[in-house]
């Protein structure tokens, strides 16, 4: 068994998370660092990138929740996510 993953593009469509799924939200993990800067967003996108190369190699039955703005509203899974 592996994770599903799913790309969504919004944050409250990952909201719908259960317990122990994984959320991959740049502004959320933005906020735990600190708030704003290009400081502070330079280390959240290193570790977001990080999380995700993590989040691939998942084996647990959990879901991965990448939050990726984008103009269309529709989740979309895959088996990796980039």
């Amino acid at each position: 068994m592996s994770a599903r993953h799913v790309v969504v593009n919004d944050a409250q469509t990952a909201d719908r998370r259960a317990p122990g799924d994984v959320v991959l939200d740049l502004d959320r993990l933005m906020a735990a660092l600190g708030g704003a800067g290009p400081h502070v967003r330079h280390v959240a996108l290193r570790a977001l990138r990080g999380a995700r190369e993590a989040a691939v190699r998942l084996r647990e039955d959990v879901t991965v929740w990448d939050v990726r703005p984008t103009t269309t509203s529709a989740p979309t899974t895959g088996g990796e996510i980039p």
